[in-house]
């Protein structure tokens, strides 16, 4: 499920109009329906974005991942604070990893932030 689809449905279900939203956000309920419908060009800010999964009760890093919002400033100072960190974000930079090379990835971050 995309972003649009993703806000469209938690909306709903806190039985919320577009206009309920975009009140409580300060913006116009035609910007909801553009969110919703997939016609931005730029999706939402990451502050506006996190006010959104507030609202809707959402998850907000859940919400960033699908919207494809990246804290580049902190991935730089990472990259800077430790050399290892930066060569490996240029490399995966470098590669066209598929969904599930992405997936695995992931699990192997998880699994290191259990212990």
């Amino acid at each position: 499920m995309n972003f649009g689809d993703t806000i469209k449905d938690l909306r709903k279900q806190r039985r919320m109009t577009q206009r309920d939203l975009a009140e409580r956000l300060g913006v116009n309920f035609t910007y909801i329906s553009k969110i919703e419908n997939g016609k931005l060009d730029v999706l939402p800010s990451e502050e506006l974005i996190r006010r959104i999964a507030q609202i809707l009760g959402a998850n907000a890093e859940d919400l960033l991942d699908l919207a494809g919002k990246l804290d580049v400033k902190r991935l730089q100072q990472v990259a800077k604070d430790i050399p290892e960190a930066g060569a490996v974000l240029r490399r995966m930079q470098k590669q066209r990893l598929t969904g599930e090379q992405w997936k695995q990835i992931e699990e192997i971050l998880d699994d290191g932030s259990d212990g």
